[in-house]
């Protein structure tokens, strides 16, 4: 399996494509918005919201054709399940709240001013429990409530970027890829705060502990992404802030290990999300990320040999990353230092390999069918100038799956191999 440019640019593009470009508007400085829940608020009735909407409409439709959305109908109606519980009946008479599963590997949640609200792959394998989901999602549903994307869309008076939106939708913290958030810091701070408070009471009135509010926002860390995508949070003080405020408003402390353990049924619609969890990581080039997945699933899953395999895909790209990467940096600053640091670099990257070809062998002894695996060890064994196992390995593959996207990718790896190794040691 190799990370496939396309997937990436998808993932990476993702949260552009979700959020729309929202048109340039000038003037409407102080406007102020009410709540759907205030009688006479005006909702729908201005044009410049009823654009907005419409607009908003048309990107989901654009996620559902394009395949953006997780299409596993059980594990959507969790979510869906989890989310309704949330929803006021104020709130889903003016606007019906649907729950959707976004196929990426960032951690966050996202809400349209439509009522559509996704929560992405990478946040729902990485929270422990039901009470934990339903604040993200109430922390969405409040931002639809006070109408903050619509608040926002007026008062900005220039230079309007479709980036920015995030800003309001993502859990609160700042997107890092648009040039002025500086300018909108305070401006996202008390509407997220605003957004935590209404949470909390969506929360309590749902039966779940207020306790997991300030779980959930721990969960919220990006891990570092190899491809250099910034993930869409950080650790912006802003999150330290709320999780201390929510911390003090519950008189609670998080108690996320306890979670873990005293939630199985959503322990188990978690597990049912690894394996699409650690495909997006690959697809993202987050192999730590990938491999830390990989590793959970061959404890928590019943096929075994389908984790294992995925754990040797995440350390033999991760390798071969690394190798080309610091290849090209060595090449171009040829000191003593570097020559050492290429050395350390070759005994990582023979560690790493065999890292991987240790978990394709567990995967093939679990399930002797496991074919992918062949192919991993093939191209493992290339990368260690070893030909005759790479040309066994990777012949068979071939001759057994004569249709796999890769075979092209194979077959040159299979002629260039020993004119790439010539003259390199034989590990």
């Amino acid at each position: 399996m190799r990370p496939r440019i396309e997937h990436w640019l998808k993932d990476r593009l993702l949260i552009r494509v979700a959020m729309l470009s929202i048109p340039l508007l000038f003037g409407c400085a102080n406007v102020t918005v009410q709540p759907l829940t205030t009688p006479g608020s005006g909702y729908r009735e201005s044009p410049e919201e009823i654009k907005l909407l419409a607009r908003a409409s048309n990107a989901h439709q654009e996620l559902v054709s394009k395949g953006f959305l997780l299409r596993d109908e059980s594990a959507v109606a969790f979510v869906q399940r989890v989310g309704e519980s949330v929803v006021t009946d104020e709130v889903s008479t003016r606007v019906p709240i649907t729950f959707h599963i976004l196929r990426s590997a960032n951690k966050n949640a996202l809400a349209s001013p439509s009522g559509n609200i996704y929560v992405t792959v990478g946040l729902l394998v990485s929270l422990e429990s039901e009470g934990q989901l339903a604040y993200v999602l109430a922390h969405e549903v409040a931002h639809i409530a006070k109408r903050h994307m619509f608040s926002t869309y007026l008062t900005e008076k220039e230079g309007w970027k479709g980036a920015i939106i995030g800003d309001i939708f993502l859990l609160g913290t700042k997107l890092s890829y648009f040039p002025y958030i500086a300018s909108l810091a305070a401006y996202s701070r008390e509407r997220e705060l605003e957004a935590d408070d209404d949470a909390l009471i969506f929360l309590e009135s749902s039966g779940y502990p207020l306790g997991d509010a300030a779980s959930a926002l721990n969960h919220l860390k990006e891990p570092e992404s190899k491809s250099g995508e910034i993930g869409w949070l950080s650790t912006h003080p802003a999150l330290k802030e709320r999780t201390d405020r929510i911390l003090i408003k519950t008189q609670s402390s998080p108690s996320t290990s306890k979670a873990s353990t005293e939630d199985p049924r959503y322990l188990s619609f978690r597990t049912g999300l690894l394996w699409e969890a650690i495909r997006l990581n690959l697809y993202a080039r987050r192999y730590d990320e990938a491999t830390r997945l990989a590793q959970r699933a061959t404890e928590e899953t019943n096929d075994k040999s389908r984790a294992y395999y995925f754990l040797g895909e995440s350390k033999r790209l991760a390798a071969m990353e690394f190798s080309g990467a610091e290849n090209k940096f060595i090449r171009r600053n040829e000191t003593e230092s570097n020559k050492s640091s290429k050395e350390k670099q070759t005994q990582n990257q023979l560690n790493t390999l065999t890292e991987a070809i240790n978990a394709y062998e567990i995967a093939k002894k679990l399930d002797p069918n496991t074919h992918e695996a062949d192919k991993g060890l093939g191209i493992s064994y290339a990368l260690l100038c070893q030909h005759e196992k790479s040309i066994e390995l990777l012949t068979a593959f071939i001759s057994k799956n004569p249709t796999d996207r890769d075979n092209q990718y194979i077959k040159r790896i299979i002629s260039e191999g020993e004119t790439k190794c010539s003259g390199k040691k034989q590990f």
